[in-house]
């Protein structure tokens, strides 16, 4: 039997071999990621008990179809993210362990507490994650938005113990269902709010341009893919399974979800950067995944997040090549440290027709591409698709008329994107091989062969779903309060 805390022990562990032995810490992360990635598939899923203190009182960690789908995204990816920057991972080996193992105990850990010590741990690695990109003042922001975020859900913690004796989750929802009080809902808004900074709900996500706005192929792909899904997953796990909400919070939050879908969606229309567009359009997934769960959608909020997580790491790790391979020479060491503007070269009007020059990377890019823009035989149609049925066939008629125009305005500037970087000439005029942007970018062989076959993956999930419709509706049963979910029959999928 493999017990599941090794997933969060034997990344720390090495990372503080890692300390002492310095000059071996990339060998040593190799080995912490690929042994996590094994040891994902063969974990025993139930509650375990760490030390000799019983339910309620004592550590648990719970591993069931719900958190069991999350890690295995997750280890896989981190693993492949490591391997795809060995390049650069050199100074920062440590710390990429330690986030590994904080984002494993999110998904698992059983208690409030211990989850805002997980969220401690993952936050402290991802601000020296993001410092890798020399951004000073955006990572600043980010640490002063993160404590805040902190400290507002550490105080509704505090607030759920003074009323109800306990943190177990399981607990917290029993109690909940039983005794629950409207002065229960003050502290789980502001447990809400303290989410809402790494989920990147307005207006708590003033962080996210100033990061991701500057990303590189590390940076974007773990903070706007990797951390996005783990932090989104873990709001699903404890506002569709342990807290209880009345109608009138509901609809509050569901507000905030829903200005969040919207302002992302229209800020990722009205920029021409490229990585500006990904973050916003991040911003708008995150906003309907949190409205989803919030209104016991729970199944197909998974599989939004798992879509979103699978383009999104191909999006961010090929505009992160793109953006950085072009730095301004006459720029200072000082300027670029303290430089808080996105680089000329983001702009996709720079970068029009690059992928005539690099077309792998360019089919790999459109597909994941129009699978965030849900377009027919891709995974992203298949999933959005479903959200509007789902909801349909509650009665619901506001949410999917506001989610179905976000979608095409989502899908005009994808579109739009596509079209400039694919295409080397202005609008109205031919296309000339002299009209291609005089701008290049290197990218390994390797990490172009992986990026089309996680691509692909997102062709075969929209034309055969089963699978993905299988791992989710597992997942969604574990939620106390998921709605029942049937899906839209489509060619190789089932209904």
């Amino acid at each position: 039997m493999i017990r599941p805390v090794l997933l969060v022990v034997l990344p720390l562990l090495i990372a503080f071999l890692s300390v002492m032995f310095k000059k071996q810490t990339k060998p040593l992360l190799l080995i912490a990621v690929l042994i996590n990635a094994v040891v994902v598939f063969v974990i025993d899923k139930g509650e375990y008990i760490i030390g000799n203190h019983m339910q309620p009182y004592g550590i648990v960690l719970n591993v069931d179809n719900y958190s069991l789908y999350a890690l295995i995204v997750l280890n896989v990816l981190f693993a492949l993210l490591v391997l795809l920057n060995l390049a650069k991972i050199t100074k920062i080996a440590s710390i990429l362990m330690i986030a590994l193992g904080g984002l494993n105990g999110l998904l698992m850990t059983g208690d409030l507490f211990n989850l805002f010590v997980f969220l401690e741990i993952s936050a402290i690695a991802a601000f020296m994650i993001v410092a890798t990109n020399k951004k000073l003042i955006h990572v600043f922001n980010y640490m002063i938005i993160g404590i805040v975020g902190s400290v507002m859900y550490l105080f509704g913690v505090i607030l759920l113990y003074s009323q109800y004796g306990t943190l177990n989750m399981n607990k917290m929802a029993e109690l909940m269902t039983t005794t629950g009080t409207p002065a229960t809902y003050i502290p789980i808004i502001m447990i809400f709010g303290g989410l809402a900074v790494e989920t990147k709900l307005l207006p708590f996500n003033g962080w996210v341009k100033g990061v991701l706005g500057n990303s590189d192929s590390l940076v974007g792909p773990m903070i706007g893919s990797i951390y996005s899904g783990v932090m989104l997953i873990v709001f699903g796990r404890l506002f569709t399974d342990v807290f209880v909400l009345n109608d009138q919070v509901r609809i509050l939050l569901s507000v905030i979800a829903i200005v969040t879908l919207i302002a992302g969606e229209v800020s990722a229309f009205s920029t021409m950067k490229l990585r500006e567009i990904l973050l916003y359009s991040s911003v708008a997934q995150s906003g309907l995944a949190v409205l989803l769960f919030l209104n016991g959608y729970g199944s197909i909020a998974v599989l939004v997040v798992f879509a979103n997580v699978l383009a999104k790491f191909i999006l961010f790790m090929l505009a992160g090549v793109m953006t950085n391979s072009h730095k301004k020479s006459e720029h200072t060491e000082y300027e670029h440290i303290l430089n808080n503007t996105v680089d000329n070269h983001d702009d996709i009007s720079t970068l029009a027709g690059i992928f005539v020059k690099n077309p792998l990377n360019g089919v790999a890019f459109s597909v994941a591409s129009l699978s965030l823009a849900s377009l027919p035989l891709f995974f992203g149609f298949f999933v959005k698709i479903n959200v509007l049925y789902s909801m349909f066939l509650r009665g619901d008629y506001v949410l999917p008329a506001i989610i179905l125009a976000t979608s095409l305005v989502e899908g005009a500037y994808i579109i739009r994107m596509l079209v400039v970087l694919w295409n080397p000439g202005k609008e109205g005029e031919k296309a000339t091989k002299e009209a291609v942007t005089s701008l290049n970018y290197e990218i390994d062989q390797l990490v172009c062969m992986v990026l089309l076959l996680i691509s692909l993956s997102l062709v075969a999930l929209g034309i055969s779903p089963d699978l993905a419709i299988d791992r989710a509706d597992e997942a969604g049963a574990d939620l106390e309060y998921n709605i029942s979910t049937e899906y839209v029959e489509l060619e190789g999928g089932k209904e």
